[in-house]
C-alpha cells in the first residue's frame, strides 16, 4: 500500500509540506527495501492513484511520472522486474487517472529499469507465476 498523503496534503496532518511528503516516500522505501531483501516477497505495482493518496485534481501522465516514476523505478530495480506485477486498481484510480495513463507510467519505468524485455513479465508473465496460474 502506498503511504496516505505522498501525493499531497491529506487529512488535518498527513504530509501537509513537501518535507513531509518527501520523508514520507523515503521511509516507506526503505521499509520496502527490507521486504525486497527477501527472495519469496513479490510487489504489485498498483493503487498509486488513489485519491486517498492526496489528489486534489486529476493528474496527467507527466504528473503521475512526476510523483510516481522514481519510486517506481527504485522499486523496480530493488525487487527486479522478475518480482514486479502491474495492478489495476480501476475503478478506484479512475477518479485520478485514466488506465492508459496508468499503464504507460508504469510501462515507461519498467523500461527505464529494467528493459523492454522486461515488460511481458511485469504486465502478465508474472502475475501467472505468482498466482500459479495456468499459462
Amino acid at each position: 500500500m502506498c503511504p496516505v498523503g505522498v501525493a499531497g496534503a491529506r487529512g488535518q496532518s498527513t504530509a501537509r509540506t513537501v518535507t513531509e511528503r518527501a520523508d514520507l516516500r523515503r521511509r516507506w522505501l526503505h521499509q520496502l527495501a527490507a521486504l525486497a531483501d527477501r527472495p519469496n516477497v513479490s510487489v504489485k505495482l498498483s493503487g498509486f492513484a488513489m485519491p486517498i493518496l492526496g489528489y486534489n485534481e486529476p493528474a496527467t501522465r507527466e504528473q503521475l511520472w512526476q510523483v510516481w516514476g522514481p519510486a517506481l523505478l527504485e522499486i523496480i530495480t530493488m525487487f527486479g522486474a522478475d518480482r514486479v506485477m502491474f495492478g489495476s486498481n480501476s475503478p478506484i484510480d479512475a477518479a485520478v487517472a485514466t488506465y492508459h495513463d496508468l499503464v504507460a507510467v508504469v510501462a515507461d519505468a519498467v523500461v527505464a529499469a529494467a528493459g523492454e524485455q522486461a515488460l511481458p513479465g511485469v504486465f502478465a508473465g508474472n502475475a501467472r507465476a505468482f498466482y500459479r496460474l495456468p499459462a
